[in-house]
């Protein structure tokens, strides 16, 4: 059963994962920073966001890489049960295309990125 602690974990990650797919292109287009800034914003009536809340507002600044967001998926997966790692996954593929979608751009970087961490996590 996920701890209040996983789902910070899994809130974080998303977050990060959603910067690295925002920025992939080399333009973090308003639509994507108000998109994922807006997903924090709705998380915050989930307690554990409060936990998380500076290291999410810190992580706005950062560029992740694809290693580092496939290695964290992968750290953070090893932690929950193939039920959970599932639902897990499915959210986090959800989202992501969300992020590469809001600003209305096909970008050929973000796909290639998006396949090259959907093969990963797998």
């Amino acid at each position: 059963m996920a701890t209040i602690d996983s789902i910070g974990k899994v809130i974080t990650l998303a977050a990060k994962t959603g910067l690295f797919f925002a920025k992939a292109d080399g333009h973090y287009d308003v639509r994507e920073q108000e998109f994922i800034e807006s997903y924090i914003a709705k998380l915050e009536a989930i307690g554990p966001v409060d936990e998380v809340r500076g290291s999410l507002e810190s992580m706005l600044q950062l560029t992740p890489t694809l290693d580092e967001v496939v290695a964290d998926t992968n750290a953070l997966l090893a932690d929950f049960n193939g039920f959970e790692q599932a639902l897990i996954k499915a959210t986090l593929i959800a989202f992501v295309k969300k992020v590469i979608a809001c600003d209305g751009e096909k970008c050929e970087q973000e796909m290639k990125n998006f396949e090259a961490w959907k093969e990963a996590i797998d």
